[in-house]
């Protein structure tokens, strides 16, 4: 039997975990999810992709925050909440990594095929590493020729400096300057 004097403990404890699991943020998102995607067999054009980033989902003219995210048949289950054009819904997406490197995207009977716009987004971009970002850059480069995909609309606008300063052999790879 508690004490009267036990009560204020557990009633405190009590609104200590209630405070804490209402501050608390949903799960985060998937790291390996992060990126920008368009549609397989479609264009990397930027109002045809949409970007999936540590703080949700946006794309032109929208962005949808997570409100649940849980693991679910080898990928993710997430609820958005979104707005956009003035509109506010939910959606509910399950996205999947595919061995090819493709996203599976399931929303209610439709499902659609992403592929990762560049091997170089923007998230991977740090500006603060001179060294990284510029080989990132060529290698943006380099596959967005072997893809026959317009560079500007492939890779992120920051490297456009860097690829003024690349070396080109006769096939057309780029590498540095060493």
């Amino acid at each position: 039997m508690m004490t009267l004097n036990a009560w204020p403990i557990l009633a405190r404890s009590i609104l200590v975990v209630l405070l804490a699991s209402l501050a608390a943020p949903a799960a985060a998102m998937d790291k390996t999810l992060l990126g920008r995607w368009g549609q397989v067999g479609g264009s990397c054009e930027e109002d045809m992709t949409f970007k999936i980033a540590a703080d949700g989902l946006s794309g032109v003219e929208y962005f949808c925050a997570p409100k649940r995210i849980k693991r679910d048949k080898g990928g993710w289950r997430i609820n958005f909440a979104c707005s956009g054009e003035g509109s506010a819904y939910a959606l509910r997406v399950h996205w999947r990594l595919l061995k090819n490197g493709q996203l599976r995207e399931v929303i209610g009977t439709k499902t659609t095929h992403y592929a990762r716009c560049s091997a170089l987004d923007e998230a991977l971009l740090d500006p603060g590493n001179p060294y990284t970002a510029p080989s990132r850059c060529v290698a943006c480069f380099n596959e967005a020729q072997s893809l026959a995909k317009s560079v500007g609309g492939y890779c992120p606008a920051a490297c456009v400096p860097v690829f003024g300063t690349m070396l080109c052999d006769s096939g057309g790879i780029c590498r540095l300057p060493d």
